[in-house]
């Protein structure tokens, strides 16, 4: 477990895609503030680890350069394309990577995802920003049952999506 924490780690310290991001020590006198009633929270040390500063607003960037730089061949090799379904930064992030590392994904929105995100999404050359409905003929009853969906036509997902 250590070795591929080492790993992880040192892949996203050599990615262009990811920053360092600053660790601020020490805040609870900052922070009290907020608190309605202080007294009952007394930590000891309030750390904050200032992740909205990282490239595109959020930590997910590090997990998809760790799964990108393990991508089987035939993914490597266009054979399969990479699906994901999110509306969030994950979604951003996941699209930014695709142009990035030149490689060809799908970013499934679902009905609800705001009109700016697909607008953000949509330009990437290499994104299609579908809406779920589109995607739900393509899942076998079972999965619809159960609410998961692992597997997409011979595609790869590189995050679970749930079906509501």
């Amino acid at each position: 477990m250590e070795l591929r924490l080492q790993d992880a780690r040192t892949t996203v310290g050599q990615s262009s895609l990811c920053v360092k991001t600053p660790l601020l020590t020490n805040c609870w006198e900052i922070l009290k503030a907020c608190v309605k009633d202080p007294a009952t929270m007394k930590p000891s040390c309030l750390h904050l680890k200032m992740e909205h500063m990282q490239n595109f607003g959020s930590f997910k960037i590090r997990g998809i350069v760790n799964q990108f730089k393990s991508l089987p061949r035939d993914v490597l090799e266009g054979e399969r394309q990479l699906v994901t379904m999110s509306a969030g930064n994950y979604g951003r992030s996941f699209a930014e990577a695709c142009y990035n590392f030149n490689m060809q994904g799908i970013v499934v929105l679902p009905e609800f995802a705001p009109l700016s995100r697909s607008q953000y999404i949509k330009p990437i050359a290499c994104i299609e920003a579908l809406k779920l409905e589109k995607l739900l003929p393509y899942l076998p009853q079972t999965v619809l049952l159960q609410g998961f969906h692992h597997h997409m036509q011979g595609n790869m997902l590189m995050k679970s999506v749930k079906v509501m």
